[in-house]
C-alpha cells in the first residue's frame, strides 16, 4: 500500500513537472532603462583659460552589474540660444573619459556595478563648429566693467543649452541626458585685480 501512494505521488509530480516543460519560456530581452545621466556646466576665466567646462555624467541605475566592451559613442553639444546657427559638436568617447572607474582604456572593457558612473567632459573655448569666435562676432558684444573698466564684459548673458548623448555597450539604450542651459556674463580675457 506504502508502495502504491508512493508511486502515484511520483507519477503526479512528473505529469506536473511534465506539463510545465511544455510551456514555452518567453524569449529573452535585453533590459532597458538601465543607465540614468545628468549634465552640469560652468564658465571658467584664469590666466590659463577663458572657456565652458561642460560634463556628462551616466550612472548604472540597474541591480546588476555590466562588464562587457565598451562602446562609449556619443555626442555633447553646446548651442548658443541667441543664434543656434553657432554650435560646438564634441564626439564623445575613451578620450573624453574624466573618470571611469571601471574602464580599462587597453581592452576596451568597462565594468559598471550598480551606482557606478562614467563621466565625460570637454572645454569649449567659444569657437563654433564652422570656425566663427564668439569674441570675434556681432553675436556678443563687450563693453567696461564698471568695477574693473579695463575689463571688457558682455553687455547681455551668454545663455548656452548643452545637450548630451552616448551608447554605453552594444545592447543598452542610447543614453540621453535632460538638456540644461547654462547662463553667465562673457569677459573678453582674463584681466588680473591689481589691473583694475
Amino acid at each position: 500500500m506504502k508502495k502504491a501512494k508512493l508511486l502515484a505521488i511520483v507519477v503526479a509530480a512528473a505529469m506536473v513537472s511534465n506539463l510545465s516543460c511544455k510551456e514555452p519560456l518567453p524569449g529573452y530581452q535585453d533590459p532597458r532603462d538601465v543607465f540614468d545621466a545628468y549634465q552640469s556646466g560652468t564658465y571658467a576665466l584664469s590666466t590659463a583659460e577663458n572657456a565652458v567646462k561642460a560634463y556628462f555624467t551616466v550612472f548604472n541605475a540597474y541591480d546588476e552589474t555590466f562588464d562587457a566592451r565598451a562602446v562609449l559613442n556619443g555626442t555633447l553639444t553646446i548651442i548658443f540660444e541667441r543664434d543656434r546657427t553657432f554650435r560646438k559638436t564634441v564626439q564623445l568617447g575613451p578620450s573624453t573619459i574624466i573618470e571611469a572607474r571601471g574602464y580599462d582604456p587597453a581592452s576596451g572593457n568597462l565594468r559598471m556595478d550598480p551606482g557606478d558612473s562614467v563621466r565625460f567632459g570637454f572645454s569649449w573655448n567659444m569657437i563654433a563648429d564652422d570656425g566663427r569666435s564668439l569674441f570675434n562676432t556681432d553675436l556678443v558684444t563687450f563693453y567696461p566693467n564698471p568695477e574693473c573698466p579695463p575689463d571688457l564684459i558682455s553687455t547681455q548673458p551668454v545663455r548656452l543649452t548643452i545637450e548630451s548623448n552616448v551608447r554605453m555597450y552594444d545592447r543598452t539604450e542610447i543614453v540621453v541626458a535632460p538638456q540644461i542651459r547654462l547662463e553667465f556674463i562673457l569677459h573678453r580675457r582674463y584681466v588680473p585685480p591689481r589691473d583694475c
